[in-house]
């Protein structure tokens, strides 16, 4: 499931991952048990947040949804 998007400034993408993490579980007030990432830098940067709050952190070779939706989102702008 993809909750959320969103375009930001390369200079700030670190502090905003971490944010837009922590800001997505107020909104949906829900405690993931367990959170999947692909890319070691996504790993080092949820590992302070998710360790803090008691919520596993794995490592995953592929994310078939995630995969899909950025296959998605490609292909549209491949038509322009």
């Amino acid at each position: 499931m993809i909750l959320h998007t969103d375009m930001i400034p390369a200079t700030d993408y670190r502090a905003a991952l971490q944010q837009q993490f922590l800001d997505l579980i107020e909104r949906t007030r829900f405690m993931p048990k367990e959170l999947y990432v692909k890319q070691p830098e996504a790993q080092a940067l949820l590992t302070p947040i998710t360790k803090s709050l008691g919520i596993k952190l794995k490592t995953a070779r592929a994310l078939p949804m995630l995969d899909e939706a950025h296959n998605s989102v490609f292909s549209y702008f491949q038509q322009f």
